[in-house]
């Protein structure tokens, strides 16, 4: 469902969760999917995506890795995920790595398609860079 022209970024504020997103944050966020009805809800981290990036960037102060992170999280009814795949070019593959185990053990507020908990993909996308002091 995830729309395949779409660069998905962290425009949204990292430190809500969805039930703290203004509305049209929800929508924006919606956007990211194909034919998406505007009563139905798209995955979302349960703890927001602050605790996410947190861990990839104390990771990324080790790793010093370039590159674009796109990561898909497929997350169950039950909120939890299934699976991630990688479709980005970061320059280390222990980032991408880590980054999918990240989101391997986040909890998620599940996707809701037609009133009911539903299966639903969850795009991931970071700009990592390496600033030279």
């Amino acid at each position: 469902m995830i729309r395949r022209d779409v660069a998905w970024s962290t425009a949204l504020p990292i430190n809500r969760t969805y039930k703290e997103l203004s509305e049209s944050e929800r929508a924006e966020l919606r956007s990211n999917y194909e034919a998406m009805a505007a009563t139905d809800e798209p995955p979302f981290p349960a703890n927001g995506l602050k605790p996410i990036i947190v861990a990839i960037q104390k990771a990324q102060t080790r790793v010093m890795a370039r590159g674009e992170l796109r990561l898909i999280v497929t997350v169950g009814s039950d909120g939890k995920a299934k699976e991630v795949s990688a479709y980005g070019t970061v320059d280390d593959p222990k980032m991408t790595k880590f980054a999918a185990s990240v989101l391997m053990v986040t909890q998620y507020k599940a996707a809701v398609c037609g009133g009911i908990r539903c299966t639903m993909q969850f795009p991931f996308h970071l700009k990592l860079r390496v600033q030279l002091y």
